[in-house]
């Protein structure tokens, strides 16, 4: 069903963004738009440990080669996000928050950065407001 709706929306040219289920098989996303993913998702379907952000990046560019995807947001919890595309790689900052639960976190990444890009913003413009 993935493909199908990737395979659709990219014939359409309509943007598809993921916030991918659990699992280390993300091959099923290959083509979408976008790609937004935590540091645990990233060290499981990048096959290292994600610490820091030399990890990250190394990631990031490994997951859009592998899976053809314009870009990749990686979600770091109080450290920010970072992004990788074709011409940005670089952690966006974040303004810590005390939360009693983080669930839904790469949901509101990803739900903001749809109705961003849909506007008309760029990658990088959406990401600096209140990951």
């Amino acid at each position: 069903m993935c493909r199908e709706i990737i395979d659709s929306a990219a014939k359409a040219g309509v943007k598809v963004l993921v916030d991918p289920a659990v699992g280390k098989d993300f091959s099923k996303y290959a083509g979408a738009t976008v790609l937004v993913v935590n540091r645990l998702e990233t060290s499981a379907v990048s096959g290292s440990e994600v610490k820091g952000i030399e990890d990250v990046a190394a990631a990031a560019k490994l997951l859009r080669r592998r899976l053809n995807l314009q870009a990749v947001v990686v979600t770091l919890d109080k450290e920010g996000a970072y992004i990788e595309t074709d011409g940005i790689s670089e952690i966006i900052p974040t303004r810590p928050r005390s939360v009693y639960d983080v669930t839904g976190a790469g949901d509101m990444v990803c739900a903001t950065l749809a109705t961003a890009l849909a506007a008309g913003c760029d990658y990088k413009r959406p990401l600096i407001w209140q990951i």
